[in-house]
């Protein structure tokens, strides 16, 4: 059963079905909750984001989950529990973003969280290869706004030979190891078309699924060695082909194959410092010339049976992030007839008609300082389209103003780290997690008023509108001394009879209002329906004109 289009794009911004603008709120989930969940713990988990005023879950799908030991094998056991745990997720009004990964998050290292049968097929010896512990990541640590030099979350080293190795085989074999192959072609193009397919295959699974509306393409995609200027620097590392058999009889180091290094006295010796740095004569750029090129050959592939997906092409883990012109982009664009330089759009470039940029807040600590706080979330990443971007993937903010503002805006946002949301209560032991991602929190979010009685303010979303008849120009709010949200929109007329189906809707997440809340004020002309029990409240609008909404504790 095909799915109608839910959700598209219009003007840089997302729509639904009933033409209202929408805003998401929400976290991104990787391991925090497993898809053999009992239906209970579930429960809990889809109720608690529910809770805090969560619309949207970015999912990771771990390639390894679905195509876990041998190619075109694909897991029909785990596919069949992450369509239970959707499925189940729709009671609570929560969509999905399917984000699928190279390597499994929460992996002890990357060769055990990529499909077991990638390292065989390359010749890698994963008994031999050095088991790398996670690393503290320094995410954005020394970025304005954040606590210096402090980790913010765990992760494989990937700047080890072997998971180094996998990732430029992965991206550019065929321009950086040209002899390794398998089944007659290059074995980049080999693997990626099986990590399409394998996404392909998950999305023929889930097509049933109406709270899914959309993929990404791989999150924290690694160049590896590509664009590497002097891979001596990775000498050391290099080095595991010498001190123990990385690989099995009848395999080489790929790199040394091509002429890269060579052994001299029990040494590495670097023979091509630009080997990962140039092609033809040209510098190398990752986003531009490997991960872009891929990114749109993943949307299309899914596209071509899925039109009703949005597509969230992701930056790469280094933060490069690729160009998308404007014409490469019509989802920032009025409609979907658009014109380009010499013609109108190509119908190979259909597959970026449903496009969104996930947008990382690390992005602004290359933006220089302005007076406005709102000027900087539009002034990044955005010049080519002269639009804002609809989507903030939150990572660390560089001043406490621009998360005020991200949040009061009609930007959608996904918070990383969704064990956050549970937090630690008071008199309990801290949880890791949560300790680890503290210094975000204290950015993105407000602190709970003592009077709330809930967790410590870990993960709490802000009242927000989710949906719009109109056009949203802002909106406000205050915790102290008590909850006060505001919001003021271009309200249009609702079709008489259709209800709330079509209203501007507000999230009132009830944890900011522990004794309950009311409309102080409303200007404007229509109906107002409270639904407290679902955390929401529906304003139908009679007539086209601004309106302006106040919410304070009843």
């Amino acid at each position: 059963m095909k799915l109608e289009t839910e959700f598209y794009t219009r003007n840089g911004a997302v729509y639904d079905k009933d033409g209202r603008f929408r805003i998401f709120r929400g976290f991104s989930v990787h391991d925090e909750l497993s898809v053999t969940a009992s239906e209970a713990d579930a429960d809990a988990f889809f109720s608690r984001v529910a809770e805090l005023g969560g619309t949207l879950l970015f999912w990771n799908v771990p390639w390894t989950a679905v195509e876990p030991s041998a190619p075109d094998e694909y897991d029909e056991a785990y596919l069949a529990d992450l369509r239970r745990l959707l499925k189940q997720a729709e009671s609570y009004a929560l969509r999905f973003v399917l984000e699928p990964s190279f390597s499994r998050a929460g992996a002890s290292d990357f060769v055990s969280g990529i499909p077991s049968w990638i390292p065989d097929l390359i010749g890698l010896d994963t008994d031999s290869v050095p088991k790398a512990d996670a690393a503290a990541v320094s995410v954005g640590s020394q970025r304005a706004g954040t606590a210096a030099n402090r980790p913010l979350y765990a992760a494989p080293d990937l700047s080890a030979y072997a998971p180094a190795t996998v990732n430029t085989l992965f991206w550019g074999a065929a321009d950086f190891a040209p002899a390794v192959h398998a089944e007659g072609e290059a074995v980049s193009e080999y693997l990626q078309a099986h990590y399409i397919a394998a996404m392909k295959h998950t999305a023929r699974r889930l097509k049933d699924c109406e709270s899914v509306i959309g993929f990404g393409c791989m999150a924290d995609a690694h160049p590896g060695y590509i664009g590497t200027e002097d891979p001596a620097r990775f000498a050391a590392a290099f080095s595991d082909c010498l001190s123990a058999p990385v690989w099995k009889p009848g395999f080489d180091c790929p790199w040394k194959s091509a002429g890269v290094w060579h052994e001299a006295g029990g040494a590495v010796v670097f023979d091509m410092p630009d080997y990962f740095n140039t092609l033809c004569g040209a510098p190398v750029r990752f986003a531009e010339d490997f991960l872009k090129p891929f990114q749109k050959r993943f949307m299309a592939a899914l596209e071509k049976k899925h039109d009703q997906y949005l597509f969230f092409p992701e930056a790469a883990v280094t933060g490069e992030r690729p160009q998308w012109r404007i014409f490469e982009n019509p989802a920032l664009l009025p409609d979907r007839a658009v014109e380009k330089e010499g013609g109108v759009l190509a119908e190979g470039d259909r597959e970026t008609l449903k496009m969104i940029l996930p947008f990382a807040f690390q992005a602004f600590s290359a933006v220089p300082p302005v007076s406005d706080p709102a000027a900087e979330i539009t002034g990044t990443g955005t010049a080519a389209a002269g639009k804002t971007l609809p989507f903030l993937v939150t990572g660390v903010c560089p001043s406490e103003p621009c998360a005020r503002a991200a949040l009061a805006s009609t930007v959608s946002f996904i918070k990383n780290a969704a064990a956050s949301l549970f937090g630690k209560r008071s008199g309990a032991e801290p949880d890791a997690r949560a300790a680890l991602d503290e210094p975000r929190i204290s950015y993105l979010y407000a602190s709970v008023p003592d009077s709330a009685d809930a967790l410590d303010g870990a993960g709490l979303i802000r009242p927000y509108a989710c949906a719009v008849n109109g056009t949203p120009l802002g909106s406000s709010f205050r915790s102290e001394p008590v909850a006060v949200f505001e919001f003021e929109w271009h309200a249009l007329p609702q079709q008489s009879g259709s209800g709330t189906a079509g209203a501007t809707e507000l999230v009132i997440p009830s944890v900011w209002y522990p004794s309950g809340w009311k409309v102080e004020s409303f200007d404007g002309v229509g109906t107002l329906t409270c639904a407290p029990e679902r955390q929401r409240l529906y304003v139908t609008t009679l007539s086209e004109r601004k309106c302006r909404i106040r919410i304070v504790p009843a």
